[in-house]
């Protein structure tokens, strides 16, 4: 909440852009205040009503959403775009071989315990590797397949044709 005061209107956004702004930091604030607020009730109750363990499976599944919020913008700027130039796939292939080592964490140890209390016993991990899993094979998919990129930067499948003057642009 620090960076989001100090960093509020930095760049500064056009009107749009800047309700998309306020709308974003008021749900982060909403999210936060309510976890507090929820720990706080659940610390005075002495867990009466719900214990800590589905506090946190509660939180679990909030950065499951949270994630989802933070991966569908990418995949419809890069189909609106029709390329993924802005970001690094070297950080889309470390997402996707931890979300791939997270789930099968979950698998070892539901197979070592003999039963798959492991892997639904934590919900929120398993959906969040499952989703890390599916965006990530989007962006590779989008980025190596959809709209690829030549050794130079050039969108593959363009043709690009040297003018007749060696690029003075003058008439012949």
């Amino acid at each position: 909440l620090s960076q989001i005061g100090a960093f509020w209107d930095y760049p500064p956004l056009e009107r749009a852009d800047r309700v998309v702004r306020v709308v974003v930091v008021s749900a982060v604030v909403v999210v936060f205040v309510a976890a507090l607020g929820l720990a706080l009730a659940i610390a005075l109750a002495s867990e009466r009503w719900m214990t800590w363990l589905t506090y946190f499976l509660l939180l679990s599944e909030v950065k499951v959403v949270i994630s989802m919020c933070k991966y569908c913008p990418q995949v419809w700027m890069n189909y609106r775009r029709k390329s993924t130039d802005g970001w690094s796939i070297i950080n889309v292939l470390l997402d996707f071989t931890g979300g791939v080592l997270s789930d099968a964490q979950l698998f070892f140890d539901a197979a070592t315990a003999d039963g798959w209390s492991a892997v639904v016993g934590n919900p929120g991990k398993l959906a969040l590797g499952l989703l890390s899993i599916l965006f990530d094979l989007i962006f590779m998919v989008q980025h190596y397949c959809l709209y690829p990129r030549d050794g130079a930067g050039t969108p593959v499948g363009h043709l690009s044709v040297p003018l007749a003057d060696g690029g003075k642009g003058g008439s012949r």
